[in-house]
C-alpha cells in the first residue's frame, strides 16, 4: 500500500496530465475502498421481555429490565442494523416464587449480516416471582383549574366507583383507590360529562381491568348563595359495625329565600344510613377481612325554618364509609 501511494504522489509531480487523471481515479477508488472496510460499533439497551409465566405468578420485581448490547463491523453494514433487531427475553415456564432468582437471558437476532458479531453484556437477570393478586380500589377524579368566576362545583361522580385491579402481592398492599386523568375545570360554567382514562403511569406493573371511567361533575352558577360547613353523622341502629368516614364534613350551598336571612349550621342537619345488607354481603365474599368499604349518600335536613332557605349543593353528596366489625 505504501509503494503504491509513493508511486501516486511521483505522477502527481510529474507534468503527465493522462496519469495525473488516473491518478486521481486510482485516488477516489481508493478512498471508497478504505472508507468501506472501516470498522465501528453501535450499542443499544434492549428491553427484556417475560415469556411463558404463569396466569397465576407476577414479576413483582427485577434487577434490570434492559440489557445492553453491542454490534460491531464495518460501518457500512452497521448502517442497516437498527434496535428492531433485536430481541431479549427470559423464558419463566418453570418459575416459582421467590425472591432474588437467577434467570438466563435469551437473545434473537432478526437479519443481523454474520459479518457482525453482537456482544451481549449480561447472560443473566434477578428477578422476584409473587403471586397475582387482585384487589377491588376505588376511582378517584383527579380536578384541575378554576370555574369560570362566580361559579361552583359538586363532587364529582364515577362510573363505575370501583374496579379491580391485578399485581403482585406487594405491589397491591398499598394501593387503596386508583386515580383518573386529571380533569380541566378551567372556564367552565356548565356541568362536565365525560369519558376518563384511569391514570397508570405511576402503578409500577399493576393492571386495572377498567382502562375508561365516566366522570360527571355538576356545575352551577354560585351567586348569592351562602355555604353551611356541616358534619356529616352516621345513622345506624346496630351496634355491630365501627364506622367511620373518609370525608367527615360537607359543605352546603344553601338559597335564602327571605331578605337578611342568615343561615346558620344549627338549622340544617347531614348524615348517612349505611346500608347494612350490603356491608353483610360484601364482608361474606372476604371470609378473612375485617371490614370493608362501601358508598353512602350524604342526606341533608332543614331542622327549622324551612321556608326561609333551600339547601341546593352537597359537597360531597357521597362518602366513603368504612365499616369495621367490633
Amino acid at each position: 500500500m505504501s509503494n503504491f501511494l509513493n508511486e501516486i504522489k511521483r505522477i502527481i509531480k510529474s507534468g503527465d496530465t493522462t496519469a495525473k487523471l488516473v491518478c486521481l481515479l486510482a485516488a477516489v477508488v481508493l478512498w471508497t475502498y478504505v472508507n468501506n472496510i472501516k470498522m465501528g460499533d453501535v450499542r443499544y439497551k434492549v428491553p427484556v421481555e417475560f415469556k411463558n409465566l404463569s396466569n397465576l405468578l407476577m414479576v413483582a420485581d427485577a434487577d434490570n429490565k434492559f440489557v445492553s448490547v453491542t454490534i460491531s463491523g464495518k460501518k457500512e453494514d452497521l448502517k442497516n442494523v437498527s434496535l428492531k433487531n433485536l430481541r431479549a427475553f427470559v423464558n419463566l415456564d418453570n418459575a416459582v416464587i421467590g425472591e432474588n432468582q437467577r434467570f438466563p437471558v435469551e437473545f434473537i437476532k432478526n437479519n443481523i449480516p454474520d459479518s457482525l458479531s453482537v456482544d451481549f453484556s449480561r447472560q443473566k437477570i434477578y428477578l422476584t416471582i409473587e403471586k397475582k393478586q387482585s384487589k377491588r380500589v376505588r376511582v378517584v377524579t383527579k380536578l384541575s383549574g378554576d370555574l369560570f368566576e362566580g361559579y361552583i362545583h359538586g363532587a364529582p361522580r364515577v362510573f363505575p366507583q370501583y374496579i379491580t385491579i391485578y399485581g403482585a402481592e406487594s405491589r397491591l398492599a398499598d394501593i387503596n383507590e386508583v386515580y383518573t386523568n386529571s380533569v380541566s375545570l378551567s372556564d367552565q360554567n356548565k356541568s362536565i360529562s365525560k369519558e376518563v382514562s384511569i391514570d397508570t403511569e405511576y402503578m409500577n406493573d399493576v393492571i386495572c381491568e377498567v382502562k375508561r371511567v365516566s366522570v360527571s361533575i355538576p356545575v352551577i352558577d354560585g351567586t348569592g348563595l351562602v355555604k353551611i360547613d356541616s358534619d356529616i353523622k352516621v345513622h345506624s341502629d346496630l351496634d355491630t359495625y365501627k364506622f367511620s368516614l373518609k370525608d367527615v364534613t360537607a359543605a352546603v350551598y344553601c338559597k335564602p329565600l327571605k331578605d337578611n336571612f342568615v343561615v346558620t349550621p344549627d338549622t340544617i342537619e347531614t348524615y348517612i344510613e349505611p346500608d347494612v345488607k350490603k356491608i353483610e354481603l360484601q364482608l361474606a365474599q372476604q371470609p378473612t377481612a375485617l371490614s370493608t368499604e362501601i358508598v353512602c349518600p350524604v342526606i341533608c335536613i332543614v331542622k327549622s325554618q324551612r321556608e326561609a332557605f333551600r339547601p341546593v349543593l352537597i359537597v360531597p353528596d357521597t362518602v366513603v364509609v368504612k365499616a369495621a366489625r367490633k
